[in-house]
């Protein structure tokens, strides 16, 4: 496992999580996963890569793992509108 120091973790989930909304974007969402454990591995509450996460499982029907990513995210953020339509879906 890669190590990180704290002056670089910002921009460290910073870049992971715009390859990760690329990847979305892309439907490449093997690859969109792959990018958000990278940031979930710094900042395990990281609305964004979570949220993504879940996209990119649902889309590949990883339906049960998807929910825990999505509801993880709606416990930090029960307002977020991305996460709620996520959920009702």
């Amino acid at each position: 496992e890669e190590f990180v120091p704290d002056d670089d973790q910002p921009l460290y989930i910073s870049c992971w999580g715009n390859a990760a909304a690329c990847y979305v974007k892309e439907g490449e969402w093997s690859d969109a996963i792959r990018t958000c454990n990278e940031v979930l591995k710094i900042d395990k509450e990281n609305i964004k890569a979570l949220y993504r996460r879940g996209v990119a499982k649902t889309n590949l029907g990883l339906f049960k793992e998807a929910k825990a990513d999505l509801m993880a995210a709606y416990g930090i953020d029960n307002s977020n509108k991305d996460v709620r339509k996520a959920l009702a879906t």
